[in-house]
């Protein structure tokens, strides 16, 4: 009998060859026909097979238990076991994909080779074997072995993506209506796999009823091709009840024709970054509605169940970022934020609220009073020294309050209220907490109609101007006026400042009202000049609010004014508080210096109550600054000096700037100073703010003393040039008679 061939170590041409060509797979034949044994290993290991047989059937199941092949070539008929049995077995274990077998047949075993691909045979061959029909047909199966393979590895590794995706995934034919979510899809929703419909109406139907019509459009839109992408941001309602922000983005594969087909993509979760403030880590001013409209429906639902807002805010926090730079300020407010909710009970609710408000929902409480103790609670906490970064920080905080009994439908008249609170508590002086009543949307409501007044006073030319003089303290000379803004209401009669300029702050319209003031006050000055040629060596100052100054082209304004006016630069110096600097350093530089290369002169007014320092204010170029009143005010008694005043003296001085002092009301208060080194004042002591017919009659009583003055410049007398012999006493009788 002849032997075996052995394959393995053959090392024929042919083996060479298949060396060289790449590696096709490995076959096992099954035989004890020697003859198609060898042709069959001769021709599959020419063509890069790797070959390996069994001489019966039983060695094959054997060879099958410990190894797999790439192909089975097994014959009908083995002397042991039957090829039929033999091809059961295979089935029974791996499937006609996954170990592909062609049985080999005599001529006219026909009927043989039918049940064997009955039983899952891939195909057969016939003796004598045509190798040309077989390398065809053992081509064909690995080809398809092959494809299948890779299908089969792109499932697994689409289905290990889905499975380790954070993002839901989903897939929807537009032609069928079928949708695929996978289970991270339906886990955001909080439902397992077996509760989530493949429905578009089970998406639809969780989505927050503000939200979900404009989903749908955003989805038309893209199916429809008038966005590129789908990209629309939504609430949903969890399972659980919770609101959750999602992001879902796909794209449509389209047709020839344009027309959509199907359109698939993911969906994230991203409810920390919509309703986490980055900085504090407290939930933002998103989830705190939420939060409140949750609260409101509850009451709807439980009339006795009552909840309160508060709003706080952090006194002088711009001084902090100022001071100490934003960075500190930053850290402060981490450091508070971790703070103020130990002083919370677990039902409560604080979040971030803007740059220096922090906002807190007490939530079922039985009396407002249980709002109260939790603002008291961080006011203490507040009230101790805090270090940040090596810098002692001592802060408070003023909080207005709004309890739910007072009756509510809506979120925004929630916090409408609360913030009328905060804003009273703040008009008070701050580090304390109003509770809104009654009172106060009265108050809110003549606070708005005074706002609809002043916009008609600013069309209607109700707003006037009065001027306070300025005098130089050693000899009692005029030497210009401060522009200071009235108003004359119709009903109302004479506003003051006090009760409009900071509703014009808050509501913008200081801009338009500055304008009329520096373009209404260069007129006047053009207009004495031309009639009292001692006016022509005097200024008028014009106050200039925070807005003003931090609007980008205040300095071209200034300059448009004063060339509409014709009122020279010299002429006008412009008053700005200490806090309209420093809350914007980098600006207000640039404004100033803009504003000095044209000659306009600049103020520095109600100095020693802001944040700045005159070590901070060195580096600009200021000519002039005034004393706040209420150090004057102090001077009272023995001729008593402050050292205050003295110090802020001797610095501006030193850095070349004159000082005027604000709020003089007596002879001992103007003595003081001028014994002091103060070069100027103003106050009731010299004159009241007058009126421009009151100015005129100034002018007019002193023009021939001051034109008698210019002739004898040497006069020490009452005839010196300037000079108001009597203080306020003739500046008024003047003005009375006027």
């Amino acid at each position: 009998m002849k032997q075996p061939l052995n394959i393995h170590n053959e090392t024929t041409g042919r083996e060479k060859r298949r060396d060289a060509r790449q590696y096709q797979g490995s076959v096992l034949i099954v035989s004890e026909d020697e003859t198609s044994r060898e042709l069959l290993a001769a021709e599959l290991t020419g063509q890069g097979y790797q070959v390996d047989y069994a001489g019966g059937g039983h060695e094959a199941i054997r060879r099958l238990g410990v190894s797999t092949w790439s192909l089975v070539m097994l014959d009908l008929h083995n002397p042991d076991l039957d090829g039929l049995e033999v091809l059961g077995h295979i089935r029974r274990g791996h499937s006609a994909t996954a170990q592909p077998v062609i049985m080999l047949a005599d001529t006219g075993e026909d009927e043989d080779c039918r049940r064997a691909l009955d039983l899952g045979a891939n195909d057969f061959l016939t003796k004598p074997i045509d190798m040309q029909v077989a390398l065809a047909r053992i081509g064909t199966i690995m080809a398809v072995k092959t494809i299948e393979a890779s299908l089969r590895n792109s499932e697994e590794r689409f289905t290990l993506a889905v499975e380790g995706a954070r993002d839901g995934l989903w897939d929807w034919n537009l032609e069928t209506g079928d949708v695929y979510y996978s289970p991270r899809w339906k886990s955001l929703f909080g439902y397992p796999d077996s509760e989530f419909e493949n429905t578009p109406d089970a998406w639809f139907e969780r989505i927050h009823a503000d939200d979900v019509e404009r989903v749908r459009s955003d989805i038309a839109n893209h199916i429809e091709g008038v966005s590129l992408r789908l990209d629309s941001r939504y609430r949903i309602e969890h399972k659980n009840g919770s609101i959750r922000w999602m992001v879902t983005r796909g794209a449509a594969r389209r047709g020839a024709n344009g027309r959509a087909l199907r359109m698939a993509g993911s969906q994230s979760d991203v409810t920390e970054q919509v309703v986490l403030d980055p900085l504090t880590g407290l939930p933002n001013r998103t989830l705190f509605v939420d939060r409140i409209e949750r609260a409101l429906q509850r009451q709807k639902r439980h009339p006795e169940y009552s909840f309160a807002t508060l709003i706080m805010q952090l006194d002088k926090l711009p001084a902090v970022r100022e001071g100490l730079g934003r960075k500190r300020a930053e850290a402060l407010l981490s450091l508070l934020a971790k703070k103020v909710v130990t002083c919370l009970r677990p039902s409560d609710t604080a979040a971030t609220f803007g740059d220096d408000l922090f906002a807190f929902l007490a939530d079922d409480i039985d009396d407002i009073s249980d709002a109260l103790r939790i603002a008291n609670r961080i006011q203490s906490t507040l009230n101790r020294r805090f270090e940040v970064d090596g810098a002692e920080i001592f802060t408070t905080a003023s909080f207005g309050i709004a309890w739910s009994k007072t009756g509510y439908d809506d979120v925004d008249s929630v916090l409408r209220d609360t913030q009328l609170a905060l804003s009273r508590a703040n008009e008070l002086g701050g580090g304390r907490h109003v509770v809104f009543d009654d009172a106060l949307h009265e108050r809110a409501v003549a606070r708005l109609q005074l706002e609809n007044d002043l916009r008609k006073a600013i069309d209607n030319n109700q707003l006037i101007l009065q001027y306070q003089p300025l005098i130089r303290l050693s000899d009692n000379s005029l030497i210009g006026f401060e522009a200071l803004i009235r108003w004359q209401h119709p009903e109302r009669g004479m506003i003051s400042p006090l009760d409009f300029i900071p509703l014009a702050e808050e509501s913008g319209l200081i801009l338009p009202i500055g304008d009329f003031v520096l373009r209404e006050a260069g007129r006047q000055m053009v207009d004495w000049c031309a009639k009292y040629p001692a006016a022509r060596s005097m200024t008028v100052n014009v106050n200039v609010s925070t807005r003003q100054l931090c609007k980008g082209d205040f300095a071209d304004d200034v300059l448009e004014a004063l060339e509409e006016t014709g009122c020279p630069a010299g002429q006008i110096k412009l008053e700005i508080t200490e806090s309209a600097i420093m809350e914007n350093l980098e600006e207000a530089s640039r404004t100033l210096d803009a504003l000095k290369d044209n000659n306009v002169r600049i103020a520095i007014d109600d100095f020693g109550t802001g944040y700045s320092s005159l070590s901070t204010l060195q580096s600009f170029r200021i000519d002039t600054i005034k004393i706040d009143k209420s150090f004057v005010s102090k001077m009272n008694g023995g001729g008593r000096k402050s050292p205050i005043v003295q110090t802020i003296l001797a610095l501006a001085h030193g850095l070349g700037m004159d000082v005027v002092a604000e709020g003089i009301e007596t002879d001992e208060q103007r003595s003081v100073l001028t014994d002091m080194g103060c070069e100027y004042g103003q106050g009731y002591f010299f004159a009241r703010p007058l009126d421009v017919k009151q100015v005129d009659a100034l002018f007019a009583h002193y023009q021939a003393r001051w034109a008698h003055a210019a002739i004898s410049p040497a006069a020490e007398d009452a005839d010196t040039a300037g000079e108001l012999p009597g203080g306020a006493a003739v500046i008024n009788d003047l003005a009375g008679a006027a």
